[in-house]
This record gives structure tokens, C-alpha cells and sequence, in this order.
């Protein structure tokens, strides 16, 4: 697809979300008819989003985690983090508003195309540190992981020029002390380098869920592992994968931009960066 189909594609999805979400609703509020996608920046988590709801099954709700431009989730850091036995009234109040649905603004509905639903999909790249606290209170929420090799993120944040997104983590000195205590805050804090900042911070909000899998009862995959498959959830409440005639569709996440090739001294830096953890 080159750079204008690429274009056009999004801005015909764009234009009919907004028009759909100007009469859509919500009949049933209930959480445990909410399915939470997770992961990294640059994951796969549209895709996998995409794919779960290829037949508008769904209301999407499009990264309310997001403290710029969802007004119910202001005032928090970009990744901000909830002691689980620590929770103020208002961070319960704001996760519980965001899980039940009762958020709409046009960034949270720009991928939704249903117009009627009583059950959502919610996407969101900053939700990793928050699950010790959603999974302590919210046991049946449905929650997908999704990973991608620590190289393949950090070249795609990369390419798209991303910031330092680490230093919000790092202002959660009780989350530093808890799940990585043998780590040096201020050697990361002195970070200036991006892939050395983008491989610190996909392994603080990796490790903490990938060393827990069981213990949150989370639905894990791995982005290499669905290219070519229908993602759902069948009867049983059990996550199926399985493989399609359809062929892939790219992803509206999908950037038009050359591949960023990471050189032998980056990958080094990579290396040397991911042995601290």
C-alpha cells in the first residue's frame, strides 16, 4: 500500500468513526463485558485490536489512558502507576469510568465503528504499570498481552521519532523499589541516548508482566505469531487463534515511513542496556 492509499485509508476510517459516534451508545456498562488489550508502543496492539473486531463486534475505545486527550484520565503521568493496596478514590473512580465505557471523546472513538453496543474493546499502550492494580480489583476482567521483540519495537519508535516516554515511569519511585529494586534509577534517569531510553523503558513495562503471566491471568501473545490469523474469543471464554484465508490487511496503525535498520553498535547498545534487567 504507498504513502496515498496509505492516507486515503485512514482518512476515510476517520471520517466514518466520526460520523458513527456522533449517534452511537452503550447498553450495558457492565465490566465484565470489557476486554482490555495491552502492550508497548509499537507492539502490534492496533493490529491485534483490528483484528479481534474485524466483524464490528465491538465498541473500540482508542487509548484512554492517554492524560493529553481524554479529559477523564488527566493529571496522571504517561505511564502512571496504582499501588494496589494503595489506590486513592479518584484513580479508583477513573479506572472504573474507563473500563465501564463511561468515557467518549473523539481521540477514544476514532476506530469505533459500531453505533449501538453492549459490550467494548479497550486499546492501550499505557496500561502496563496499572495492572498489579486492575487485576488486584477487577479479577474478571478479560486482559490480552501482547509482546514484540525488544529490537523490532525500539526500531519502530525509532522511525516514528519518539520521545523519551521513560521519565514518567521513573517518577514512580514505590513501583522502581517494588519489581526492580536492583536497579540503578539514576543511571536510567541519566539516559540522553533514544535506544538506549527506548530499550530501558520497554523493559520496565515488559518485565513486570512478562514475570506474571499466571499471576495476573493474562491472555499472552506474541505480534510475530498472529500475522495471517483471526483472533476472538470463543463460548468458553477462551482466546483462539487460528489461521486465515483472508490474507493481512495492514494495520491503520501501519506508518508510511522507510524502515528504520538498526546498526551493529545500536543493537550492542541494545544488548548492554537489556542486561541491567
Amino acid at each position: 500500500m504507498n504513502k496515498l492509499l496509505l492516507y486515503t485509508h485512514k482518512l476515510v476510517h476517520r471520517i466514518r468513526a466520526k460520523a458513527i459516534n456522533l449517534f452511537a451508545y452503550e447498553s450495558n456498562n457492565d465490566i465484565f463485558n470489557t476486554i482490555l488489550i495491552i502492550g508497548s508502543a509499537r507492539s502490534g496492539t492496533t493490529f491485534l485490536m483490528e483484528s479481534i473486531n474485524s466483524d464490528n463486534k465491538y465498541r473500540v475505545i482508542f487509548e484512554p489512558f492517554n492524560e493529553d486527550d481524554v479529559k477523564e484520565w488527566s493529571g496522571y503521568v504517561s505511564r502512571h502507576y496504582i499501588d494496589p493496596q494503595f489506590p486513592t478514590q479518584k484513580e479508583k473512580r477513573d479506572i472504573y469510568n474507563i473500563l465501564s465505557g463511561n468515557v467518549s471523546n473523539k481521540w477514544v472513538n476514532r476506530y469505533n465503528y459500531k453505533r449501538h453496543s453492549d459490550k467494548r474493546l479497550i486499546k492501550a499502550v499505557r496500561a502496563n504499570l496499572l495492572i498489579p492494580y486492575i487485576r488486584a480489583t477487577y479479577p474478571d476482567l478479560k486482559i490480552i498481552y501482547i509482546t514484540r521483540n525488544v529490537e523490532e519495537v525500539v526500531a519502530s519508535r525509532m522511525k516514528l521519532k519518539f520521545g523519551n516516554e521513560l521519565t514518567s515511569i521513573l517518577t514512580h519511585k514505590n513501583f522502581l523499589d517494588k519489581y526492580y529494586p536492583n536497579i540503578d534509577a539514576q543511571i536510567l534517569k541519566d539516559i540522553q541516548d533514544p535506544i538506549a531510553y527506548h530499550t530501558a523503558l520497554w523493559h520496565l513495562e515488559n518485565q513486570i508482566l512478562i514475570k506474571r503471566l499466571v499471576e495476573y491471568r493474562l491472555d499472552h501473545i506474541d505480534y510475530n505469531n498472529i500475522i495471517g490469523k483471526e483472533i476472538s474469543y470463543g463460548k468458553d471464554g477462551k482466546l483462539k487463534i487460528v489461521k486465515t484465508t483472508k490474507g493481512t490487511k495492514k494495520s491503520q496503525a501501519t506508518s508510511h515511513k522507510n524502515t528504520y535498520h538498526l546498526s551493529q553498535s545500536e543493537l550492542k547498545q541494545i544488548d548492554i542496556i537489556s542486561r541491567m534487567f
